[in-house]
């Protein structure tokens, strides 16, 4: 009889232990749980700001294009200055050249 008694402890004991197990495990999923909510909501935050960044790089890239564009006409004349800046100082070149040899025939 003493037997069946510790038996019946022993499986009682057993239960006890199971449903703190069983408790303990809830516990542990329900934390992680939490932490791939987290995890799924910080991923949506990013997907939401990737694509707001999308749009404002899309409408940088727009105005950059046009700028662009309006610039090839200013670029062609900044262009045209320098060859003629350049034109002049070779002429200023030649005129000082031309000043030393008819001062030094003199």
């Amino acid at each position: 009889m003493g037997y069946a008694c510790t038996a019946k402890e022993n499986e009682a004991e057993s239960m006890a232990t199971s449903d703190e197990n069983t408790k303990k495990l809830e516990a542990q999923l329900s934390k992680l749980d939490d932490k791939i909510d987290i995890v799924i909501h910080t991923c949506n935050q990013l997907n939401i700001n990737m694509a707001e960044n999308n749009v404002i790089l899309q409408d940088h890239t727009r105005r950059s294009t046009m700028l662009e564009e309006q610039m090839k006409p200013i670029q062609a004349h900044v262009d045209g200055i320098k060859g003629t800046v350049k034109f002049l100082k070779i002429i200023a070149v030649l005129a000082a050249i031309a000043e030393a040899i008819h001062i030094v025939m003199h």
